[in-house]
């Protein structure tokens, strides 16, 4: 008999791999715990097919870019849409938070019909910063051209 191990060295076995090698060889096609196991099997491999064939639910915001680059009395030769990702649009958002007097960090989350902004301020009393912030955000998403434009919240919290 050839032995492929090195001389003086043993395969040493996992205790637990023997268990499970005994109950392994213990069963029998017909057992009831294979049949569960493949019934349970095939339901997942359906829920993955499921998964993969259904179509997500859109999740873009759409930008009205009427006469953008386009000549007047020239129609176009296939009709466009353009959308933003709701990523796109929260990155959005937060680049014009930051960039407003008093901001220190913020957050920003979106949806297809709401932007909520957590805003950090270094100010002990943020008086009317949330109006600033909420307004200043919301003109920015209008001049980008989203229709309709998601309703913008925002939360300001006090460094202390």
């Amino acid at each position: 008999m050839v032995s492929h191990q090195p001389a003086g060295q043993r395969l040493v076995v996992h205790p637990a791999a023997r268990i499970t090698s005994r109950w392994l060889n213990a069963l029998a096609w017909n057992d009831p715990s294979v049949e569960g196991l493949g019934f349970a099997a095939i339901v997942v491999g359906v829920i993955l097919l499921l998964c993969a064939f259904i179509p997500g639910r859109f999740s873009a915001l759409t930008v009205d870019v009427a006469g953008a680059g386009a000549g007047e009395g020239t129609s176009p030769v296939q009709e466009r849409e353009t959308v933003m990702t709701r990523r796109a649009v929260a990155h959005l958002a937060k680049a014009r938070c930051v960039q407003i007097d008093g901001v220190d960090s913020a957050v920003a989350t979106a949806t297809t019909t709401s932007v909520h902004l957590s805003v950090k301020t270094f100010l002990h009393d943020p008086g009317d910063l949330r109006t600033r912030v909420t307004d200043a955000v919301r003109a920015r998403l209008k001049e980008t051209g989203l229709d309709p434009v998601p309703q913008v919240t925002a939360a300001v919290q006090s460094r202390t």
